[in-house]
């Protein structure tokens, strides 16, 4: 699990792989929202999202809404 800022849109993006091959997902955050809670993740913790399904794009994009991070 990967952390990363983009400084444009005020967000942290978190980047998990289950496995090597496995799928990659991305879960954006606000900043000034999640920051402290975000900022601590490393590469050994574990969270999970849950959500209601918004939008699936063509890429596979998927856009949660009343979404909720459990840590």
């Amino acid at each position: 699990m990967d952390v990363y800022e983009s400084g444009m849109k005020n967000e942290l993006t978190v980047q998990i792989r289950e496995s090597q091959g496995g799928e990659i997902v991305f879960l954006d955050f606000k900043d000034d929202v999640w920051g402290a809670r975000i900022r601590p993740l490393t590469i050994k913790d574990s969270i999970a999202a849950v959500g209601k399904i918004e939008s699936i794009d063509q890429s596979g994009y998927i856009t949660l809404e009343e979404c909720e991070v459990l840590f």
